[in-house]
Order: structure tokens, then C-alpha cells, then sequence
């Protein structure tokens, strides 16, 4: 199904078009993206090359979008992907067929094939230790919501009185429509802005890694420059935008219970992106 290009005119369509660009660039993450990591220095010389090749694909299709289409990119990456899982396969099969029961490295393949003991995160409970990741993702999430409600905070009339007034005071925009040619954006302006995204950064709730963003295709640019845009004109921030995940990051060593831990907030990739414009205002 292709991405809308018919212009946005109210707060619903940007709710919508939000959720089907979001789930348009997981999908496509979902399908090309390998799940393995893989140590690019650990590749033979024959995949390296056709990754370079892909990529040389990539960088002629963002220069000449209308002449240069995404065929060939395609099958380079289904080609890479095919490599890299077959070449993951010989290293499992050397690696086993290397073992041997009077040989001191079947501790080694052992030490290999065991998970890791630093997924097995546990919480102390009155009935025991809670190792359940749904458990033990309720118990925190109730412990925050119970600090973060309640007498623990002011009362919530004032924040919402606090917070409006503070965005109308800051986010008025001209009565005059043609000046609103000053206010928005274009691709040039978003595209330097996702640049300068670190790969590194967690995604938000919505999955959108900084890595899919800077792959998006043209057509994508131009969506994301239509919904904020939107967003500007219609002064409304969407919905979608305003849920992060939430994180508990242990104070030290292990956590034992909710109390060890303080919560970080993931926001969506796009929502930054907007926020970024938004601020230059």
C-alpha cells in the first residue's frame, strides 16, 4: 500500500498517518533487517564487497532518486542476508564439530552455548524471588506509578494550567497564513537534523530505530515533512509522540527490588526529530 501524498488537514490524519508511516518502516526493518549482529570485522572479503556495493546503491539512489530505482538494492541486500546466514551456520558447525570429550575445550563450547547469566534478573518477593519478565515488569511499573501519583505530586490542575499556559505563551503562531512559509519545514532542514542521529540510541516505544530513519527512502522524507508540518500548523503534537517506554536501570549490581532502580524514558526517534524543529521556532 503506497504512502498517502494527499496533504493533512486535521489532528486525526496525523494521528493516522503516524501509526501507517511507523508501521510501514517496521515492517520493512522487520524484512531486510538481519536479527544477528554481526561483527562486519568478522566478515569474509566476499561479503564485505557486496555490502560495499549495496551501499554504493543506496548512495546513488538518495542522489538520483528518479532515475536510480531500488531493484538493485534489493537483491543486494537478499543476497547479503543469504551470505550472512550461511556463513553463521559454517562457524556453528565448525565450532561444534571442533569438540571434543578429551579436550579442555568442550568447557569452552559449553561456556558458548550457555545463556548468558546476566538475563536472569530477579526480584525479591514476600512468596520468593520473582524471575518471570512479565512479573517482574508489573511490580516495577507499579512501584513507579504509585511515586509518581497521589500525594507524591501537586495537584494536577495546576500542572495542566502551568503547562498550557507556558505552550501558549511560546507556541502562538501568525495570524497571517502567508507567513507561515517561515515556520515550516522542508527536507533539506530534516534531513540534516537526521544526520546528526547517533545509531547507538534506543528506540522508542514505536520501534523506530535512528538507523530506519536514516534509511528512509525519499518518499518517506516527504511524509515526515508533511506530518510535521502538520504539527505546526494545526499546533497540535500528536498522541502517538507523547508515550515513551520506560526503562528501570539498576542504582548497583543486581536489582532485588523496585526501589534499586530509577526509570529512564525512550521517546520516539520522529518525535525528536519534531521537536527539533519545533524548537528552532
Amino acid at each position: 500500500m503506497p504512502l498517502e501524498k494527499k496533504p493533512i488537514n486535521n489532528k486525526d490524519e496525523i494521528d493516522n498517518r503516524i501509526t501507517f508511516l511507523t508501521q510501514l518502516v517496521n515492517t520493512a526493518t522487520d524484512k531486510f533487517v538481519p536479527l544477528t549482529k554481526i561483527n562486519s570485522k568478522k566478515l569474509p572479503d566476499n561479503i564485505i564487497q557486496c555490502i560495499k556495493i549495496r551501499n554504493f546503491y543506496k548512495n546513488q539512489r538518495r542522489k538520483y532518486p528518479k532515475i536510480f530505482s531500488n531493484t538493485l538494492i534489493n537483491r543486494a541486500t537478499k543476497d547479503i542476508h543469504s551470505k550472512i546466514q550461511e556463513f553463521l551456520q559454517d562457524n556453528f558447525r565448525k565450532k561444534l564439530s571442533n569438540v571434543e570429550p578429551d579436550k579442555s575445550n568442550i568447557h569452552k563450547a559449553i561456556r558458548w552455548l550457555k545463556p548468558s547469566s546476566k538475563a536472569n534478573i530477579s526480584l525479591a518477593d514476600s512468596d520468593g524471588a520473582i524471575i518471570d519478565p512479565g512479573l517482574i515488569a508489573n511490580k516495577i511499573a507499579d512501584y513507579y506509578e504509585k511515586i509518581y501519583e497521589g500525594e507524591n505530586l501537586v495537584d494536577k490542575g495546576d500542572i495542566d494550567f502551568a503547562v498550557n499556559e507556558f505552550v501558549s505563551a511560546n507556541t502562538a503562531l501568525p495570524n497571517n497564513i502567508n507567513n507561515l512559509n517561515n515556520w515550516i519545514t522542508n527536507i533539506p532542514e530534516v534531513m540534516h537534523i537526521i544526520r546528526g542521529l547517533k545509531n547507538r540510541k534506543s528506540a522508542g516505544i514505536d520501534g523506530v530505530s535512528n538507523r530506519s530513519i536514516k534509511n528512509l527512502p525519499s518518499s518517506g522524507l516527504f511524509q515526515l515533512v508533511a506530518i510535521i508540518n502538520a504539527i505546526i500548523t494545526l499546533q497540535y503534537f500528536p498522541n502517538n509522540w507523547k508515550i515513551s517506554k520506560v526503562i528501570p536501570i539498576p542504582k548497583a549490581g543486581k536489582i532485588g527490588s523496585p526501589e534499586n532502580t530509577r526509570p529512564i524514558s525512550l521517546l520516539s526517534g520522529l518525535s525528536k526529530i519534531t521537536e527539533r524543529i519545533i524548537f528552532r521556532l
